[in-house]
């Protein structure tokens, strides 16, 4: 196990490029990890994501771009928070 430890961040900003910086080396450690420890101190199994391929259509790309942009995030977060709130919408759909 790594000795990778999440910080505190000052904006979502920093915080999208920690977790771009350290997706590859986070992936690895969640995998590896048994279901009852956190690969990563300070953080918990909600605060971790696998990584997927998705196609996404070409039209929507540049949309999510710019409001990646306008939240200073990245393009991946943006997706990542997109798709989300879609399965949270799901959810309440199927409840309601």
């Amino acid at each position: 196990m790594s000795d990778l430890v999440m910080p505190h961040f000052n904006s979502e900003a920093e915080e999208a490029r920690w977790w771009d910086a350290h997706q590859d080396e986070i992936a690895d450690e969640f995998l590896a990890s048994p279901a009852s420890e956190s690969p990563v101190r300070g953080a918990t199994a909600k605060d971790m994501r696998l990584p997927i391929r998705v196609a996404i259509d070409p039209e929507d790309v540049p949309v999510m771009e710019q409001q990646a942009l306008e939240k200073g995030i990245s393009f991946e977060e943006h997706a990542a928070r997109l798709f989300h709130a879609a399965v949270e919408a799901e959810e309440h759909r199927k409840a309601s």
